[in-house]
Parts: C-alpha cells; structure tokens; sequence
C-alpha cells in the first residue's frame, strides 16, 4: 500500500476519479443550456433532455441539473414576456 501526499492511491481506493464520473458531459451540458435558456428559453427543454441523458448514464446529480433547467426555462419565458418578445428570437 502507497500512503502519503505523494499523489499515488493506495489499493483500497477506487480506481475511478470523481472528474471523471459517469454521465458527466451530459450534465455539464445541461447546465451550459440551461444558461441559454434564460437568453432563448426553447433551450431549457434541451438542457432537460441532457439532465435526463445524465440520470441514464447514472449521474447523481442529474436532479439538480433538471430542477436548474426548470428554473431558467420558467425565468427565460417570464423575462422574453415581460420584455414583450417571444419564445423564440
């Protein structure tokens, strides 16, 4: 077994690193379009289908990604309505 701060794991940890996670594009994904969504909100629907995509792939934070697509999406169609523009630009 390695201990120290040498940088090398010990035989007992995971070979897996928690940069690399499963299903992690995906999530990533869904938050860069879930933060579009507030400028053009047709794309929280995308960012949602990532969130999802990221569930699938066995991420454990897919549901946080979904709720923040949610919410841009609600918060991109309030602002285009108040500003008198549509869904779509």
């Amino acid at each position: 077994m390695l201990t120290g701060s040498s940088g090398l794991r010990r035989r007992d940890e995971p070979a897996f690193s928690p940069h690399f996670a499963p299903g992690r594009i995906w999530l990533e994904l869904s938050v860069i379009l879930a933060a579009l969504a507030i400028i053009v909100p047709v794309l929280g629907v995308g960012a949602m289908g990532f969130a999802m995509q990221a569930r699938a792939a066995g991420n454990r934070r897919w549901l946080a990604a979904l709720l923040a697509s949610a919410w841009c999406l609600a918060l991109g169609v309030a602002i285009r309505g108040l500003l008198g523009q549509g869904l779509v630009p």
